[in-house]
């Protein structure tokens, strides 16, 4: 028997600093749909291929509903099973839908200028204080923050401790379960709380807008419409923060593309595509179980097997990205997973693509010559949590 058909243990945290096990192209290559164990809950096939991750992804018939509590998971806690990620067509689509109207075009064109606006002011304050300035705590953090609850009307003294409490949702180590619990609770409490405030006296804001369309239509309880609140509260912060600050170390790491992007700031659109493809959000999307028995292009699943697709894999897959462990800002055709896609697509992937674009625009023209403030070999990086991101990034320029 070959050793990709023994399970593996997945992942193998062979390298923190936003590299992919060099092992998944070995898996693509001879032993696509391996069988693994995630930290927590039962075994799973892992689908390594581009081509296998876009089918999944997209096909019914793999339910993120069925069993949740038992699917294999990175983190101790099970997820919600009511939270608009665990959930299947059509009650996904329905709380989904009453959502995407917040995040449609239009709406992130109207964002656009209030970004722009966060980012000089943020940029400023850095050049105002002086080098060296921590990219994360001063840039990184602050602009998702302040957009995300700009939109749901999160007052600014509040932010502090939503920010505390997403952080410690996303922690893995089982010791650290209780935290994170505790985490999601206080979370979830606040945001019943603001409900409440709306039903009591509406103001201009996301909440608000929820509020009156399942007031209006009956299309969410009150859970729904709560746990939809914090999932967007928490994903709208944490993906992009850490988005802006690996974007920033990827130029610091690659100085030749760095000075490929300052000779031509026109590269930025494929550059945020490339940082995605490159360094996604999240390594392996959401565990789904196979409802019937499925033909996947590189094999079968059969009814019942858990599945869990590496996002990090499949953007690296040789047959659709040439030169694949290259971090190519020029890079033209580039359909990553990063996103997820199908019906679980990220809603808010536009915001995330236009602060991450408006981050890196506002420090390529206010400092031009950005720089690491230390040797990039000794930046701290973040363990035990589903953030993969340094600590801090001292920066100068």
């Amino acid at each position: 028997m070959s050793t990709f058909e023994q399970p593996l243990r997945y992942p193998t945290g062979t390298d923190a600093r936003l590299g992919v096990d060099p092992a998944l192209a070995g898996l693509r290559a001879r032993c696509p749909l391996p069988h693994i164990q995630l930290p927590y809950g039962r075994q799973a096939r892992l689908v390594t291929r581009h081509a296998d991750a876009k089918a999944v992804l997209t096909d019914r018939r793999f339910s993120r509903a069925r069993q949740v509590r038992d699917a294999p998971r990175l983190m101790a806690t099970p997820r919600n099973p009511r939270v608009i990620t665990s959930i299947d067509p059509p009650e996904h689509s329905r709380v989904r839908g009453l959502a995407a109207k917040a995040f449609s075009p239009a709406r992130i064109r109207l964002l656009h200028g209030r970004a722009e606006h966060t980012a000089r002011e943020l940029v400023d304050d850095m050049i105002t204080k002086g080098a060296p300035a921590d990219l994360v705590a001063d840039l990184g953090r602050p602009l998702p923050l302040a957009m995300i609850c700009g939109m749901l009307g999160v007052e600014p003294a509040d932010r502090t401790a939503f920010r505390g409490w997403t952080d410690d949702m996303l922690l893995t180590a089982e010791e650290d379960r209780p935290r994170a619990e505790q985490a999601m609770g206080a979370l979830y409490k606040h945001i019943v709380g603001l409900v409440a405030q709306r039903r009591e006296r509406e103001r201009d804001d996301l909440l608000s807008d929820l509020v009156n369309a399942s007031d209006d239509t009956g299309r969410l309880s009150d859970e729904e419409l709560n746990l939809l609140a914090v999932s967007l509260l928490a994903a709208g912060y944490e993906t992009t923060s850490t988005m802006i600050v690996n974007a920033v170390y990827l130029l610091f790491t690659h100085p030749e593309q760095f000075d490929l992007l300052r000779a031509d700031p026109g590269l930025l659109p494929r550059a945020v595509e490339e940082f995605l493809r490159y360094a996604g959000i999240t390594g392996v999307d959401q565990a789904r179980i196979a409802l019937e028995d499925v033909e996947l292009p590189s094999g079968p699943i059969r009814a019942g097997e858990a599945v869990v697709v590496s996002l990090e894999s499949a953007n690296r897959d040789e047959d659709v990205f040439p030169h694949a462990d290259r971090l190519d800002l020029t890079r033209e055709h580039n359909p990553h997973l990063s996103f997820s896609h199908g019906p679980h697509f990220c809603i808010g992937a536009q915001l995330a693509r236009m602060e991450l674009t408006i981050a890196l625009e506002t420090l390529l023209a206010r400092m031009p010559g950005l720089r690491c403030a230390v040797p990039v070999e000794e930046i701290e990086w973040v363990s035990g949590s589903l953030a993969r991101r340094p600590v801090s990034l001292p920066v100068a320029w």
